[in-house]
């Protein structure tokens, strides 16, 4: 990430700089979450790794190891549930998040925890209550999926619709506008998605003007020139590439999102990272898109929220409170 000389000399800068360069899931890039999800960004001192986002009385603690690329060489079969990809397992996951919790603003009255491994094994400090989303669940709720780069097309179903895709669409790198909002818009109408996930969607063309490193790849149509798919890929850390969003019109010509999805690895590829972070499964039909492209689960992610209740004053004796010891 390139960042203004002026900043970048301030320690919380370097912090900043060092996370994204090292961001193994897309919630460790403070760009993308800053002027997407409208936060203000708190690198954690404590845990290079770790960072703090703040809106109001909440804040969102993200907990992932940095890109550690032997972590991706286990072969497609073999997630890395055991210990998250910390290398310490449990116990540098439990250190990094005692630290990061110590760093709370005192005005924190809600925290949001989202991690690889699952929150209960780590003794809360008091005060902290749960909210009434339901128990603690040691099962990921979901997964990153990634791929390595350079990828090849991985079966002869894959390498048809790419050759298919090729013959009505060009891919290119442009700027967004109107017809990728558009394609954001439709995407949100034709979903039920959480209030958060529309605000998101709706920065997509504020993240791309603000973060450099964040792309857009727009396929068009060879007859006339109209936008029938979109991507945005972010290339901000050094090892992983990420696939961000994808839209695509219904009536696109098959093969669209492959087609874009190899566009962004084949960038990722040219500038030396190693991995492609695909995102989360989220569902059936977008986990069938990865699978196609044989993605391996290879980061677990867990949620959890609590309430946070505020401090209680000490109670002075009556002589502290004469003399104002």
């Amino acid at each position: 990430m390139n960042l203004p000389p002026r900043l970048s000399s301030s320690p919380s800068s370097r912090r900043l700089a060092l996370l994204a360069a090292g961001a193994s899931v897309p919630e460790q890039l403070p760009c993308y979450v800053r002027t997407a999800g409208g936060a203000e960004v708190l690198p954690c001192s404590g845990a290079e790794s770790s960072v703090l986002y703040l809106s109001g009385e909440s804040a969102v603690l993200v907990a992932y190891p940095p890109f550690i690329p032997e972590m991706y060489l286990n072969g497609p079969e073999v997630p890395l549930s055991q210990n998250g990809g910390f290398r310490g397992g449990a116990d540098e996951f439990r250190a990094g998040l005692e630290a990061a919790l110590a760093e709370l603003p005192a005005e924190t009255r809600e925290l949001t925890l989202i991690s690889p491994l699952p929150a209960d094994i780590l003794p809360l400090p008091p005060g902290m209550q749960a909210t009434p989303d339901g128990p603690f669940s040691r099962d990921p709720e979901d997964w990153y999926w990634t791929l390595p780069l350079p990828c090849v097309p991985p079966s002869d179903k894959v390498r048809n619709m790419l050759r298919r895709a090729e013959r009505d669409v060009e891919i290119r790198q442009e700027e967004w506008g109107p017809e990728a909002a558009s394609l954001a818009v439709a995407y949100c109408r034709a979903r039920r998605l959480e209030q958060g996930t529309r605000f998101i969607y709706g920065r997509i063309g504020e993240y791309l003007s603000a973060c450099p490193e964040a792309r857009l790849f727009a396929a068009r149509s060879r007859a006339d020139g109209s936008l029938a798919a979109c991507a945005v890929g972010d290339f901000s850390a050094l090892g992983t590439a990420f696939y961000m969003f994808a839209f695509r019109r219904p009536d696109a010509p098959p093969g669209c999102a492959d087609a874009l999805l190899a566009a962004l690895m084949e960038e990722g590829a040219r500038r030396g990272h190693t991995v492609m972070n695909l995102g989360l499964g989220i569902g059936p039909g977008i986990e069938f898109f990865k699978k196609k492209w044989r993605a391996r689960q290879s980061l677990p992610y867990h949620e959890r929220r609590w309430r946070i209740a505020p401090a209680r004053p000490v109670r002075r004796g009556l002589l502290a409170r004469i003399f104002g010891a």
